[in-house]
């Protein structure tokens, strides 16, 4: 960072800071609201996700299936097998769980630069939980809209994944023979003389600062909402986003959301939930900020990519072009019927549900990341000599 640019960014802390002090009862506010939206939900989301992600990477098991899943993951997506559990549990969890496996793969070199850029474009999504139930039941009321919504979000990402399979350029490999017992070293393992409390005791560190960062930047950008509210800088924007909607045929009163929701997800998708304007309009700009994710999770990911040799730049095209593809996507379904799905209203949500639902999400993805390395690694000519 040369000094012109690190003095413009002390100012901006002096002025932010300044703020902070002027204003104690809306900084309080904000922060009381995020760290409880981290306790109740966040931590209790993400966190089975994260011990068991850390811990198969130290055990090596990514590498040895991925083994067995280098056919299915090359021939989609053009990446190593071991981005299969990456793609399943990014899929089934919240940012930054997809973030943080895909710095573990680069840091023990179980992926290349670019193939690490290209999992991250694809697999960062928000929570199945937060697109099937918070949203469509406790912000909209009506459950049935989280199928729609929750597909025109994961197929948004998926496109995304096909189009981005050639950044890079192509890696040709020699397929490695699968075993189901291995007698060779499993690439990315930590030593065998390494005790299991010493793994678990890793993986659990690795675990709460990651989500100690996650509470960070969530208070981080509750807080600079709640500032920009209070000194009236949050109006202006809102005008220049509305304006900018009202070109697609959008309501600009929505403008407020798009603002809330270029600096987080959450509280831009609330807002853009229970405006006045019409349901499809609604639905539109939620899909957006969703796909966006928000500074607050950029930097977030930022932060767990910090050390590696991994570029922002294509993570965060895709994040926009996500945003953009997920708003057309539910806009063409919409009007079609769809089943209902149903899930306890996130008012009578605990952190005890939330975590247990997150392990029932867990254990689906890793059985389905099983069955998948089984499949391959019985239909392998190998298996059967040839036969």
């Amino acid at each position: 960072m040369n000094r012109k640019r690190r003095q413009w960014l002390g100012v901006a802390w002096l002025v932010f800071t300044v703020l902070l002090v002027s204003h104690p009862q809306a900084t309080y506010s904000a922060t009381h609201q995020a760290l409880a939206l981290w306790w109740q939900v966040v931590l209790p989301g993400l966190l089975p996700f994260l011990i068991a992600s850390s811990l198969l990477g130290r055990l090596g098991m990514i590498a040895l299936i991925g083994r067995w899943l280098e056919p299915l993951t090359r021939r989609l997506f053009n990446l190593p097998g071991t981005a299969a559990l990456v793609i399943v549990l990014g899929y089934s969890s919240g940012p930054p769980v997809a973030a943080a496996m895909v710095a573990e793969l680069r840091r023990r070199r179980l992926c290349t630069p670019r193939e690490g850029e290209r999992l991250l474009c694809f697999t960062h999504n928000a929570s199945p939980l937060f697109l099937l139930a918070a949203v469509p039941v406790g912000m909209l009321g009506d459950a049935s809209l989280g199928v729609p919504l929750a597909a025109a979000h994961y197929c948004a990402n998926l496109i995304l994944g096909l189009l981005w399979r050639r950044y890079g350029g192509a890696r040709p490999t020699r397929q490695p023979q699968a075993s189901p017992f291995p007698t060779r070293s499993v690439p990315g393992a930590v030593s065998a003389e390494a005790p299991m409390a010493a793994l678990l005791a890793e993986a659990v560190t690795q675990a709460f600062r990651t989500l100690l960062l996650v509470a960070g930047y969530m208070t981080l950008a509750a807080v600079a909402l709640a500032l920009l509210r209070e000194t009236g800088g949050l109006g202006p924007l809102a005008r220049a986003f509305g304006a900018l909607l009202a070109l697609f045929s959008l309501p600009p009163s929505l403008g407020e959301a798009v603002t809330e929701g270029l600096v987080e997800m959450t509280l831009g998708t609330s807002r853009a939930c229970q405006s006045s304007a019409p349901l499809g309009d609604r639905l539109t700009v939620a899909s957006m900020i969703l796909g966006w994710s928000g500074l607050s999770v950029h930097g977030q990911v930022a932060s767990v990519l910090a050390g590696t040799d991994l570029r922002l730049g294509p993570y965060l095209l895709s994040r926009i072009a996500q945003g953009l593809l997920a708003a057309v996507l539910i806009r063409l379904w919409l009007p079609e019927a769809v089943p209902t799905f149903q899930l306890p209203r996130p008012a009578t949500w605990s952190p005890l549900l939330v975590f247990e639902l997150s392990l029932l999400l867990l254990g689906l993805g890793l059985a389905l990341w099983l069955l998948l390395a089984l499949l391959f690694a019985l239909f392998r000519r190998s298996w059967y000599g040839g036969l």
